[in-house]
């Protein structure tokens, strides 16, 4: 069996890791073409409280070897301005209950400056995305992204604050200042508190499917000025931001998860000495280029 202290590798990319499609952020997604123009269930989205529908009666999220520190790869993806953090595919990292309709299987992470969404028109200084597929899909890429629920978000707001030390390695990394044996816990990338916003959605940059069932936490996570400029960093001082225009919900509902007493600040974790299958690496392998 591989180690687990796979070394953590810093990739610097650019146009390797890419959608079909050449896009950039210069007008935050107003010029992207096609579903991203035309779709009728598109995010990012304005999160008004005020506006949600409770959903009081729910079970927490399953959150499968979240808890476990696992090596990662880092990638710098200099053609659409963000950073990515992939999980060792030895290591089934996964997502199920909360409302969802099936596990859902952790793909990466990635990183947009500004939020993406907005809490009652508020943007934060940073959106984290936990990327996860529909686990009965295997590599059908194409499947995944042709369901409604075929794919599975975890949005973290950060707001400006204390130093945080989980994205601290992936800052350094990103600055090419870590070398070998680093592992991440992807606990560690969400808020303490789970309770969530749900809706559904597309992904944020083309293709724009319309395939996402989002979970937007209610609490903030923190990262410190010196972090964001050091994710900033790495792409040119002209890319202010990487966040797409917020979208018109167009009818949607956006329900508010809150657990019952029972639940309340609770999370299940499963630990899993499982691995994927094997198709699971080719799937992941497809989808670098779309989110």
């Amino acid at each position: 069996m591989r180690s687990l202290s796979v070394v953590l590798t810093l990739l610097l990319v650019a146009g390797v890791i890419s959608s079909t499609e050449k896009w950039d952020y210069a007008f935050n997604g107003d010029d992207w073409e096609e579903l991203c123009q035309t779709g009728e269930r598109q995010s990012p989205i304005d999160i008004v409280r005020k506006w949600t529908s409770f959903k009081h009666v729910a079970t927490p999220l399953e959150l499968i070897n979240y808890d476990k520190e696992v090596p990662v790869s880092v990638i710098v993806d200099k053609s659409h301005f963000t950073v990515k953090v992939i999980p060792d595919l030895n290591n089934r990292i996964a997502i199920s209950g909360g409302g969802l309709r099936g596990t859902y299987v952790l793909q990466q992470v990635h990183f947009h400056y500004g939020s993406e969404h907005l809490i009652d028109s508020q943007r934060y200084a940073l959106e984290a995305h936990l990327v996860h597929y529909r686990e009965i899909y295997g590599n059908r890429t194409e499947a995944a992204l042709n369901d409604p629920e075929g794919i599975a978000v975890l949005g973290t707001l950060f707001c400006q604050s204390k130093k945080n030390f989980n994205l601290q390695k992936v800052v350094e990394a990103v600055n090419n200042q870590v070398q070998n044996d680093v592992k991440l816990n992807f606990r560690d990338f969400l808020p303490d508190d789970l309770e969530f916003y749900r809706y559904y959605g597309s992904l944020t940059t083309p293709p724009c499917s319309e395939a996402v069932v989002w979970t937007v936490f209610k609490n903030r996570a923190s990262v410190s000025k010196l972090q964001l400029d050091g994710i900033k960093s790495a792409f040119p001082e002209k890319v202010r931001n990487t966040y797409r225009h917020v979208q018109s919900l167009n009818g949607r509902e956006v329900e508010s998860w809150e657990f019952n007493s029972e639940f309340a600040n609770k999370v299940n974790f499963i630990k899993s000495s499982a691995n994927l299958l094997v198709a699971a690496p080719l799937f992941a392998h497809n989808l670098h280029g779309i989110f």
